[in-house]
């Protein structure tokens, strides 16, 4: 009776001739995770260099602009003097024939790179202050001759201006 019903052609549109068995389809769905998962891998992987990318671009991009600020201060045209006291650079503008002066001094202080500003009316406290650049280490200011060097480091890179 079995081979009977078998030839009968309305048992054969149920039986299935191209399909996949279980196995197949679990090992496809196993292969199918690996490979997703090693794209999502790489994907996250070029993330963080790109990230990483403007973070390092960010940090040379305000290295030199620090630069520029401090050349540019250093070459105003009402420019007295520029010195090294204490591992500070100090920059006095004013004329010589008139009484009042400003001073700005660049330091270090905390980890920041800072400019503060003095007037000839009070010296001991500042009457403002900018950051410049901020997680710096190693802010030395260094004089020879007539040149004076500003060095210092910034993740891991040594930074060397002379003014």
């Amino acid at each position: 009776m079995r081979k009977r019903l078998q030839k009968h052609p309305g048992w054969n549109m149920y039986r299935k001739r191209n399909g996949f068995t279980l196995l197949e389809i679990v090992i496809y769905m196993g292969l199918s995770l690996v490979i997703c998962l090693i794209g999502y891998k790489e994907v996250m992987q070029v993330k963080n260099i790109y990230l990483k990318s403007i973070e390092e671009s960010l940090a040379i991009n305000s290295v030199e602009e620090a630069f520029i600020t401090i050349d540019k201060f250093a070459r105003e045209i009402d420019v007295i003097g520029i010195s090294n006291i204490n591992n500070k650079l100090v920059i006095n503008k004013g004329s010589d024939t008139d009484e009042s002066y400003e001073k700005r001094i660049i330091e270090e202080s905390e980890g920041n790179l800072l400019i503060k500003y003095y007037d000839s009316t009070n010296m001991l406290d500042y009457k403002g202050r900018s950051t410049l650049i901020i997680k710096i280490s190693d802010f030395n200011v260094i004089s020879k001759g007539k040149l004076i060097y500003i060095t210092f480091k910034k993740g891991g890179v040594i930074y060397t201006k002379c003014l």
